[in-house]
């Protein structure tokens, strides 16, 4: 009878670790998904904020009408900024898998169990360190669009000004 439970409790155990092993993957999946996803969001505000930084700069060079234009200027540089820091590369840690191969191959491998259990506990740093990835890039990401709305609503507001303003006749 105690030859029964324990075979019956390693089959238990070894579909808990196949259940699990298939949502980390799954959730690796999502936690990828999550930052391509920011890292897009990221790259379309550099090239907003660079088109609009650029656009802004020029103007003032050519014709310089005070403060506002150079404060929106420097908001967009600043968004600008804010998105490279999310883009800037990182390294994560990634599944070892040639080293998790290799190990099972050796004289004092270890048993199936511990080799499951390694690979799942590896999963699951895989998963976290994409999540805290994807949160510190993405709060980058959240803080440059930010700037580069308030940029816009400088610019627009030095737009109007200029606008409404006669020209000056000499």
């Amino acid at each position: 009878m105690g030859c029964r439970s324990e075979r019956r409790r390693e089959r238990e155990r070894l579909e808990r670790i196949r259940l699990l092993s298939d949502e980390a993957d799954q959730q690796r999946d999502i936690a990828a998904g999550r930052l391509t996803t920011t890292m897009t969001k990221a790259s379309l505000l550099l090239v907003g904020a660079g088109l609009i930084a650029g656009s802004w700069a020029a103007e003032l060079i050519v014709r310089p009408f005070g403060l506002l234009p150079a404060v929106a200027l420097a908001f967009a540089l600043a968004s600008a900024a804010a998105a490279l820091v999310s883009l800037f590369p990182r390294s994560t840690l990634r599944l070892k898998i040639r080293e998790l191969v290799e190990q099972s191959f050796e004289p004092d491998a270890p048993s199936l169990a511990d080799l499951q259990d390694l690979i799942l506990e590896t999963k699951t740093a895989v998963v976290e360190n994409l999540t805290n990835d994807h949160i510190r890039r993405d709060r980058w990401v959240r803080v440059g669009y930010v700037l580069l709305g308030i940029a816009l609503v400088g610019g627009a507001a030095s737009l109007s000004a200029a606008l409404l303003t006669p020209p000056v006749t000499t």
